[in-house]
C-alpha cells in the first residue's frame, strides 16, 4: 500500500489511528517552492528525536532513507530546520 503526506518546515503529523501498524519512511524530498536552507526530517517517540535524514535545496533535495518502525502512541514525523 502506497501513503504520503506533505509536511511544510516547523509542521508535524501525529500518527493517530495507526497505533501498531508498520510503516516503512522509504523517500523523502523536498517541494518544488522550498527555500534555501537545511530541513531535518525528525521522528519523535516516547519523548526522543530522532533525526532520520537532512535535506538541502539545490544540494540533496531528495533522499532514500528505508525506515521501517512499528508505530506507537504519540509518534510524530516532523521537519524542522532554517529553510
Amino acid at each position: 500500500m502506497f501513503w504520503g503526506i506533505n509536511l511544510k518546515q516547523g509542521e508535524s503529523y501525529d500518527f493517530k489511528g495507526f497505533n501498531g501498524r508498520m510503516l516503512s519512511l522509504d523517500n523523502v524530498c523536498l517541494s518544488k517552492d522550498s527555500e534555501n536552507g537545511k530541513y531535518y526530517v525528525t521522528l519523535t517517540n516516547k519523548g526522543k528525536e530522532f533525526s532520520l535524514t537532512v535535506l538541502q535545496k539545490d544540494k540533496s533535495e531528495a533522499k532514500s532513507i528505508l525506515t521501517p518502525f512499528v508505530i506507537e502512541d504519540g509518534m510524530k514525523l516532523a521537519v524542522k530546520g532554517s529553510g
